[in-house]
C-alpha cells in the first residue's frame, strides 16, 4: 500500500494586516513513506543533541535565529550549526513541498483570507491529482499541538522542514518588500 503523508504548517493569523504580520503562509510537505528518511532524521537527532536538547526537541527557526526562548542560551556559532543542520536536512531529504503565502495588505476583507488559502490549495491540489492518485492512503498531519503528531520522530522531524522552508519564504517577502530585520540580517550574515 502506498502512502503519503501530508503535513500542513502555518504563520500568521487571520487578522486584519499589520506590519509585524503582513503575510499568512501555510505550508505543506509531502512525504511518500515508501522513502525511507531514517538516515536523515538519525543524523538531525544527533546535531539535535549535540547542541544540548534531547531528540524530542522540535526546532523553532524564528527563535533560534533571534536567540529567543529555548535558544537564549546558545551562542551564535550554535545556533548558525543547529540552523545548517535542519536546512541539511529540508534540503536533502526526500520530500516535497507547497508553500502558500497570501499578502494581508492585496486584502480587501478580513474574510477574504480564507478563500484565497481555499483557493489556492484547491489549485494546487486539482494540478497535481496524478500525483496524489499514485497514493492508496493520504495521511493529513496539522501541527496545532496535537501531541499525537509529535510522537513519531520522523513526523517531528518533517515539521521541522515545513518550518525552515517557510521561514525563508518569509526572508525573501520581507527583503523584497525591505522588511529585513537586523537579528535575521546578523545571523546570515557570516554563514
Amino acid at each position: 500500500m502506498k502512502e503519503l503523508s501530508v503535513f500542513i504548517d502555518e504563520s500568521g493569523d487571520f487578522g486584519v494586516y499589520q506590519n509585524h504580520a503582513p503575510y499568512y503562509i501555510v505550508t505543506l510537505i509531502l512525504h511518500n513513506q515508501s522513502k525511507n528518511i531514517s538516515e536523515s532524521i538519525n543524523k538531525l537527532n544527533s546535531a539535535i543533541q549535540n547542541t544540548g536538547f534531547d531528540t524530542n526537541h522540535s526546532i523553532h527557526t524564528g527563535p533560534l535565529i533571534r536567540r529567543e526562548s529555548d535558544y537564549f542560551h546558545l551562542e551564535l556559532e550554535e545556533r548558525r550549526y543547529l540552523f545548517n543542520c535542519l536546512f541539511n536536512f529540508a534540503r536533502t531529504t526526500e520530500i516535497q513541498y507547497k508553500t502558500i503565502v497570501v499578502n494581508k495588505k492585496e486584502l480587501k476583507h478580513q474574510f477574504d483570507l480564507n478563500a484565497r488559502v481555499s483557493k489556492q490549495l484547491s489549485l494546487f491540489i486539482n494540478d497535481n491529482m496524478d500525483f496524489f492518485f499514485e497514493f492508496d492512503k493520504v495521511v493529513l498531519y496539522y501541527d496545532n499541538g496535537q501531541t499525537e503528531l509529535t510522537k513519531r520522530a520522523d513526523n517531528h522531524r518533517l515539521l521541522s522542514a515545513l518550518k525552515i522552508t517557510r521561514m525563508f519564504l518569509l526572508l525573501y517577502l520581507q527583503n523584497q518588500a525591505l522588511e529585513v530585520f537586523l537579528n535575521n540580517y546578523l545571523f546570515f550574515l557570516f554563514c
